[in-house]
């Protein structure tokens, strides 16, 4: 959302609408997607073109929290999720329009297109859980959810969108832009930003601040109901505009917005606005109108969302991406799972197909149990997927589980259970074999220690990746993987790797290569939210650790460029005298070949 032009409105407007502040020994609620984005890109930038460099995303992110911290900066993330409500076609068409961007970045490496990396917000939200940053996921849009907890813990807003502008958030907004983070030494104990408050335009334009929720209704660049058409709707209100005098002259020619908020100081009420629109348009919507004010007029009911946030998430009764989940469960329709956008071909998201079968089977258990729909035998669930060079809606048929699969699974244990060890481990191992069986397609495995207790869901994920998929991934792509995630595991840089593999271009590209990385990301996330889902009966693997798509470039060119070396004499040339990454490498490797 948003309204086209209110950003550089209150930032270029000749009478000061913004505040230069030293941000310090305050809370903050930023919007999850927008750091996403604000860190990714803006504070690095980091590769999107070779499919996400998450290990050097999880350094910037511990650097930005690092520099809250010396600022006695409490943070709190906020996080949307699927948007049920928004026009499912309008949606499909922006997705396939930015497929044409893809296959340009892809194809060009024009780093004016971005496209975001598919693992960032797992590796988002796993590095804010290291680093106890409290976070959630909150069900649809999180604007409102946002500027209301923002009131109940007294605290400012971090973030881009100009719906903050226009909902009351009394100790002001912060635009992200401004936050001018990386610039605080190690000496400094406060951050320079921008900070808006409503109070401004009262005094300069006298906007009452309950009138700016008309703003958004009118104007916004997705849902206004007048939107670009609000210029010559003003042009009938000739003498009823008067701007405020001593403008320069660039400002004499009035600016749309700035006509608005100078009409909007007659405001009253609802009622009599409405009556002022109405008498100068027709087929005016006003119950769509009085809806959109009552977003920005009444924000939402946020208690249930404070444990999770005031707990530091992971140790809240109720987990940070809980209330996502269940979203995706109450509006199966609508629930739009992960996309893959890869304009090469387009069966990276089918490997995942399985898995995503039993997160839909799992949805159907939740849904049905104990109501009278339980002899539903079958239940349709419409994704949003690529189909061929767009977006569009595809069916999928999941049979219902019968009532042993929800007892034997314990999708509603109660945290007395959980307490009761021999319970818990009774429940967790039948769902981990759950989960197992979901990502092996019920093919005997030889698990998961292979690397580590904690590398299980990834082992599970190799395993799935080689086998879910409509060709057999080449070895040169296994290789390059399998040492991606042995020096990102081991903390080694491609700079401590031999001369042979530094000669490597950086820009090494392979298009082929990265389809089959996008397909692992595919199934490592899709895993996860599976896992969750569960209660994570299998740890999450840290893919904060796992995961550089420029060295997995590099690393492909040099097996290309070393096929005729053994495996053992690649090994012994690339890490040399280092044991365990070398079995890392190895076990990894290995894991992928049976796969096959």
């Amino acid at each position: 959302m948003g309204i086209k032009g209110l950003s550089g409105f209150v930032h270029r407007y000749p009478k000061p609408l913004l505040e230069d502040i030293n941000v310090s020994d305050t809370k903050v609620i930023i919007d999850g997607s927008e750091l996403l984005y604000f860190l990714y890109y803006e504070s690095g930038p980091l590769d999107f073109r070779c499919g996400g460099d998450y290990t050097s995303f999880r350094s910037t992110i511990q650097q930005f929290v690092e520099v809250l911290n010396r600022c006695r900066i409490r943070p709190y993330v906020v996080f949307d999720s699927f948007k049920s409500e928004n026009n499912i076609q309008k949606y499909l068409k922006d997705r396939t329009a930015k497929l044409g961007g893809i296959r340009e970045l892809v194809n060009t490496g024009d780093t004016r297109i971005r496209a975001k990396p598919l693992l960032g917000k797992v590796v988002l939200t796993q590095t804010l859980t290291e680093l106890d940053v409290p976070f959630i996921i909150v069900p649809g849009d999180a604007d409102a959810k946002i500027a209301a907890i923002a009131n109940e813990l007294d605290a400012m807003v971090l973030a881009s969108d100009t719906d903050f502008c226009i909902f009351e958030v009394k100790k002001g907004f912060l635009f992200m832009s401004d936050f001018k983070w990386q610039e605080v030494t190690e000496s400094q104990r406060s951050c320079r930003g921008k900070i808006f408050r409503q109070s401004i335009l009262d005094i300069t334009f006298g906007t009452p601040r309950n009138a700016l929720s008309v703003l958004e209704p009118l104007m916004s660049k997705q849902d206004g109901i007048i939107g670009e058409n609000f210029e010559d709707f003003l042009q009938l209100l000739p003498r009823e505009v008067r701007l405020p005098r001593n403008l320069p002259r660039k400002f004499r020619r009035p600016n749309t917005i700035e006509c608005a908020l100078v009409w909007l100081a007659r405001y009253q009420s609802n009622d009599q606005i409405i009556r002022l629109i109405e008498a100068k348009t027709t087929n005016f919507p006003e119950e769509k109108f009085r809806e959109c004010l009552c977003i920005y007029q009444d924000l939402p009911d946020i208690q249930s969302f404070m444990d999770t946030l005031l707990n530091g998430g992971e140790s809240a009764d109720i987990k940070p991406y809980c209330f996502e989940t269940i979203e995706g469960m109450q509006e199966p329709v609508s629930f739009m799972p992960l996309m893959v956008d890869n304009p090469e071909n387009n069966s990276s998201h089918a490997a995942s197909f399985s898995i995503r079968q039993s997160f839909y089977e799992l949805g159907c258990i939740i849904d049905f149990k104990g109501e009278e729909k339980d002899n539903v035998v079958e239940r349709r669930i419409v994704e949003m997927d690529r189909i061929g060079q767009n977006y569009g809606a595809k069916v999928m048929t999941v049979t219902v589980p019968n009532s042993d699969r929800t007892e034997e699974l314990h999708l509603e244990m109660t945290r007395e259970e959980l307490r009761v060890c021999d319970t818990r481990e009774v429940i967790m191992a039948a769902r981990e074999e759950y989960l197992t069986k979901a990502m092996i397609q019920n093919r005997d495995f030889s698990d998961a220690a292979v690397v580590g207790e904690e590398n299980k869901l990834l082992v599970l994920s190799i395993y799935s990746w080689a086998r879910c998929q409509d060709q057999t991934p080449l070895d040169e792509v296994c290789k390059a993987l399998a040492l991606t995630f042995s020096c990102s595991y081991h903390d080694i840089s491609g700079k401590s790797l031999p001369d042979a593999f530094r000669r490597i271009s950086n820009d090494s590209y392979d298009k082929v290569a990265l389809h089959f990385s996008a397909q692992w990301q595919a199934i490592i996330c899709e895993a996860m939210r599976l896992n969750n889902l569960l209660e994570c009966p299998i740890p999450n693997s840290k893919v904060g650790h796992l995961f550089s798509g420029t060295l997995f470039q590099k690393a492909h060119a040099f097996f290309l460029q070393n096929e005729d070396l053994t495996n053992d004499d690649v090994v012994d040339l690339l890490f040399h005298d280092l044991e365990q990454p070398k079995q890392f490498f190895e076990k990894v490797l290995d894991v992928m070949i049976r796969g096959q």
